[in-house]
């Protein structure tokens, strides 16, 4: 740590000698005495600056907007401030006196926005450097390996959270694996189904939102603890490449939990990742389409109920989007009419919304019903099939459209570890997030059983 943080602020003078240097040179400056002096000045600015941005920003635009606000300070403090002091007057900060030192502002902002970036640059190209040297992802002198499986919530901000601690430190190296390479806002996937928003406003690339951050795309195929190793799958013909790590982050998230029943898992929608929403926004969309044109009684009817199981705040959500989606759309299938559509809810409690609470959870449920909305409170799946949906007790719900909510499970391949660990379902771990008794091992979010 104390290497990189001393490489940082060499890179920080030799970019305010430089950046000082052509700040002079374009304002005319004579290389005397007072002109030395003020490349000096210009280096150990540039030393301190790199020192205090190098470990607060990420990325070229963001170092270089940090020189620019630093250089406007430089400019308060200097010219504005400390220059009439010396003149043997107080500063008195007015519209007139700015104007004077307008010049400097200019030079100011130059000199800030020059050095962050030729810092930050001269940071990112030695840290290339090391990135060259790793081969079947492994670094020559690996230091501190830290591995993070999952690209969501949990895996990213840890990510980010280590490169803000550890900025360019050539000793700690983080690797993020991931299915996607995109983060994305599941809570509104709903409204990605429903044409509410477009699936490229939930989602960030991910190499963006960790510009420091070794990337892999791919499928995590194994952990092995004892070896401290994790084996990914980064092609369909490519053989697996094994991650050896010092510190692994499991942050995998859930699965959907189909329990076993008949038929639900092969016909039924999740609401897990953007392919799941468009999936069903187009599933809806087609159904309308046929339904438009279709003459049987039963069949119309079939392919215009949508069933949605579940009822905490993906299903309740998702049955909402789906009613508007079908609504705002209807104007342009003349030959289904509003009261054709149905839209029914499957719960096994006998109120939704339990994570609001009672008071909250009543007045959702009679809003949606006052919409039209029917509701099977207390009821469980059985099983279903393309054509209908059983529960149990016996009744059948004729659809071509089930989405499904209710509940999930830790992603496979953390329940083999945990089956490994002696353990079943989430990982137990410390209020630290660290399992007991497997030093370097750490889980958080939906895969971690954390104490309250």
């Amino acid at each position: 740590m104390g290497s990189a943080r001393s490489g940082l602020v060499a890179a920080g003078a030799v970019a305010g000698l430089a950046s000082g240097a052509l700040v002079l040179a374009l304002g005319g400056a004579t290389w005397d005495s007072s002109g030395l002096l003020q490349l000096g000045l210009a280096a150990l600015v540039g030393a301190g600056l790199a020192a205090v941005l190098g470990h607060a920003t990420q990325g070229y635009a963001a170092m270089t907007s940090a020189g620019l606000l630093c250089g406007l300070l430089l400019w308060i403090v200097g010219p504005l401030s400390l220059g009439p002091l010396l003149e043997g007057r107080g500063p008195t900060w007015s519209l007139r006196e700015a104007g004077d030192a307008f010049p400097s502002l200019v030079g100011m902002l130059l000199f800030g926005a020059l050095t962050a970036l030729v810092a930050y640059a001269i940071v990112a190209l030695r840290g290339q450097g090391g990135e060259r040297a790793v081969v079947a992802g492994q670094v020559a002198s690996p230091g501190t390996r830290v591995v993070i499986l999952g690209g969501g919530f949990g895996g990213v901000s840890v990510a980010q959270g280590l490169e803000k601690r550890f900025a360019s430190d050539p000793d700690v190296d983080v690797t993020l694996v991931s299915a996607s390479n995109f983060l994305l806002f599941t809570p509104m996937l709903a409204e990605v189904a429903s044409s509410a928003v477009e699936p490229q406003h939930v989602s960030a690339p991910l190499r963006a939102a960790c510009p420091r951050t070794r990337f892999r795309r791919g499928v995590v195929e194994g952990i092995d603890p004892v070896s401290r190793a994790v084996s990914v799958r980064t092609g369909g013909s490519m053989p697996c490449e094994v991650l050896p790590y010092d510190h692994l982050v499991l942050a995998l998230g859930t699965v959907p939990a189909y329990r076993d029943l008949p038929g639900v898992e092969a016909n039924s929608f999740a609401l897990k990742d953007l392919q799941d929403a468009v999936g069903l926004r187009n599933h809806v969309i087609g159904l309308l389409e046929e339904a438009d044109g279709e003459r049987d009684a039963a069949e119309r009817a079939r392919a215009l109920t949508f069933v949605v199981v579940g009822g905490g705040f993906a299903g309740t959500e998702a049955v909402a989007e789906l009613f508007d989606l079908t609504h705002g759309v209807l104007h342009l299938f003349p030959g289904v009419r509003a009261q054709e559509l149905r839209f029914v809810l499957v719960h096994s409690r006998e109120g939704i919304l339990a994570e609001v609470g009672d008071e909250l959870g009543a007045y959702a449920l009679a809003k949606l019903r006052e919409r039209g909305i029917e509701f099977r409170l207390e009821s469980r799946v059985e099983s279903a099939d393309p054509r209908a949906v059983r529960l149990e007790g016996g009744e059948e719900i004729a659809t071509s459209t089930l989405v499904w909510t209710a509940g999930n499970r830790p992603a496979p391949v953390v329940a083999k570890l945990s089956e490994r660990l002696g353990e079943r379902g989430a990982l137990t771990v410390e209020p630290t997030l660290a399992v007991p008794g497997h030093p370097g091992l750490w889980a958080l979010g939906d895969c971690a059983r954390v104490p309250d």
